[in-house]
């Protein structure tokens, strides 16, 4: 005849917190707060913003599952972009604008940003129509 052994139940290891994130509180609306925080890197650091619960946001921290969680606030416009802009645009714009050397680019700064500008302009047009379609979209 077999012994058998009882064995004792396992212990449930205790589930691991979400790390605390520190927040800015941008608006506060009762029940909901809009939070901002930093992603990635101290050095150059990317920034989001979600409505969590008031009752989560402690000394300024939130819980990362909780911003997780939270409701997204404002477009994540790297998801919507469309970069069609290329080195041989923004020549192009700078040459047209008479921008032929870097002393004229360094003289007439503002000229040679508007040179930027206006070869990414049909990109930054996309951007905005892909954003109202994907409110439209969204209501």
């Amino acid at each position: 005849m077999e012994e058998t052994k009882e064995q004792a139940p396992e212990k449930a290891k205790p589930a691991k917190a979400a790390p605390l994130i520190p927040v800015r509180i941008i608006r506060d609306n009762g029940l909901a707060v809009l939070v901002e925080w930093a992603v990635g890197s101290k050095a150059d650091p990317d920034w989001r913003r979600a409505y969590v619960p008031k009752e989560v946001i402690h000394n300024l921290r939130v819980p990362q599952d909780e911003l997780d969680a939270g409701t997204p606030y404002g477009v994540r416009w790297e998801e919507l972009a469309v970069v069609t802009v290329t080195p041989e645009s923004i020549g192009r714009e700078l040459r047209r604008r008479g921008l032929w050397t870097v002393h004229d680019c360094e003289w007439r700064v503002a000229e040679a940003q508007a040179a930027f500008v206006a070869a990414c302009g049909v990109d930054f047009g996309a951007l905005l129509q892909a954003a109202r379609k994907l409110e439209e979209d969204t209501k």
